[in-house]
């Protein structure tokens, strides 16, 4: 087979089924949400002194959210018994505490401000389960890092309270900075992007992010939202195919984790709030799943997916490539030949860089050196956040360095030793683009661009390098 396929732009794990783009609901204890804001040095500049230093007078977020605790409370009333293993049990409720916890990250998600700075470190709890009332957590200037890291920030919010679930709409989070002057509204700060593409999360799983399988009208549990964006294609029939794959956990806590794992899917129009009927079907870990659903709820290219697991006690690991829309089915001859003709450029690749590093050097050097200039650029991103700035510190104080100076000679080694591998892996071929195999063996129709990417490699640097071999070659002096 070679299919065609599309691939959703984003995935969100939610506590309910979305209605629309108005709000999200998120399961307490079961994952966290991520909401990014872009600022701009004057945004950190306290509103009514325009000579200030940025965030000098703090930062404050303001939380506006509203809590269900239906799989928390036995009853309607809103309260819960004591616990038994009080040791004095009684049969007084004691109410529901919707507790939050709030933290900084950076732009690689690395920890910015900690959830501890914020409010001293106090509980913090929603004042009342319409959302109402907002919710002011405060973190002082001194206890804030420098602006230069304040460019890409994410909100970290994780609900606190055990099956608690919380709603959030677009206005619920929001960041303030201070006036310098009483009496002065602060300067508000909303997200750089609509609920729709937060980023709900799951725990974190072998496979992505867990979604919890359970009855969704009697348990708490997930649903994953795989958001699709201009797929627009024309259907063969009433039906579409769409794979599914993911990985399958059980929490060995009952008897239920014998049962097969149940997985349901639907799809929703974003255009016309179309839904689909469940289409239910058992999975196997990592291995792949075909489900038909209507061709009407696809129109437009706008739609979203759910998928949810109904069997409780067991959880669904998906990333967002675990679902994809199979859009047509081409020619297996044609995507064979193109296949090919990606690993032969990958080969011209090979031959280009050998006999240039055979113009100056002797043969088993120059095989090395091959290797490493071919590996450089995929083996920088296979270490990804590992070599961006900040890392000579971490490695210092791994290694157990106390002393400022012997600390500050690793930290600055480890970090010219990072800036100079990146600087070089950029002007390295990027040989992950001719990737082919993998997805022949799975079926999937070869994209134009990989092609275009594979040339693209191949004239940006394999034709120089050869141009420049040639050079070298013709200014060497050759006996007669």
């Amino acid at each position: 087979a070679a299919r065609r396929l599309a691939q959703p732009a984003l995935v969100q794990v939610v506590a309910r089924d979305p209605a629309g783009d108005a709000e999200r609901w998120m399961l307490g204890g079961e994952g966290d949400l991520l909401v990014p804001f872009d600022l701009r040095p004057a945004d950190l500049i306290p509103p009514g002194d325009p000579a200030a230093a940025p965030l000098s007078t703090g930062l404050q977020v303001q939380l506006q959210v509203s809590y269900d605790p239906r799989f928390c409370a036995p009853d309607s009333s809103g309260r819960c018994p004591r616990p038994p293993t009080l040791a004095a049990p009684t049969t007084s409720p004691s109410p529901v505490e919707a507790r939050i916890g709030v933290a900084l990250l950076d732009a690689n998600e690395d920890q910015l401000v900690p959830s501890q700075v914020f409010d001293q470190g106090r509980p913090l709890l929603l004042p009342d389960p319409a959302g109402s009332r907002p919710l002011l957590v405060s973190a002082e200037a001194k206890a804030l890092p420098a602006p230069e890291r304040w460019k890409r920030v994410y909100v970290l919010i994780s609900g606190n309270t055990i099956g608690m679930e919380y709603r959030f709409t677009p206005e619920s989070v929001k960041l303030l900075i201070p006036s310098a002057r009483p009496g002065q509204s602060p300067r508000i700060i909303l997200p750089a992007a609509n609920i729709r593409e937060w980023d709900f999360r799951g725990r974190f799983g072998r496979v992505g992010y867990q979604v919890r399988g359970g009855k969704p009208d009697s348990q708490p549990t997930h649903v994953a939202v795989f958001s699709f964006s201009r797929a627009a294609f024309t259907p063969q029939s009433e039906k579409v195919p769409v794979e599914f794959r993911g990985d399958v956990e059980r929490s060995g806590v009952d008897d239920s984790n014998e049962l097969p794992t149940q997985l349901e899917l639907r799809v929703r129009n974003r255009t016309n709030g179309q839904l689909s009927p469940p289409a239910a079907v058992v999975v196997e870990a990592n291995r792949p799943t075909y489900l038909m659903l209507p061709a009407e709820c696809f129109a437009a290219g706008e739609f979203d997916i759910l998928a949810r697991c109904t069997t409780p006690g067991h959880y669904l690991g998906v990333t967002r490539l675990s679902t994809a829309v199979i859009q047509e089915n081409e020619g297996f001859l044609s995507n064979l030949l193109k296949s090919l003709l990606i690993m032969w450029l990958m080969a011209i690749l090979v031959i280009a860089v050998s006999v240039f590093c055979s113009t100056f050097l002797s043969w088993p050097i120059a095989i090395v050196l091959t290797l490493v200039m071919l590996l450089c650029r995929w083996g920088v991103i296979q270490l990804g956040d590992a070599l961006q700035p900040g890392i000579g510190n971490q490695v210092a104080t791994d290694l157990g360095f106390r002393d400022p100076a012997p600390s500050a000679v690793v930290s600055k080694s480890v970090e010219a030793l990072a800036k100079f591998l990146n600087t070089t892996a950029g002007v390295l071929p990027d040989i992950s683009q001719f990737a082919s195999i993998e997805d022949l063996e799975r079926g999937v129709a070869l994209p134009a661009r990989k092609v275009g990417n594979s040339l693209h490699v191949l004239g940006t640097f394999g034709l120089p390098i050869v141009v420049l071999a040639y050079v070298i070659l013709r200014n060497k002096e050759v006996a007669p």
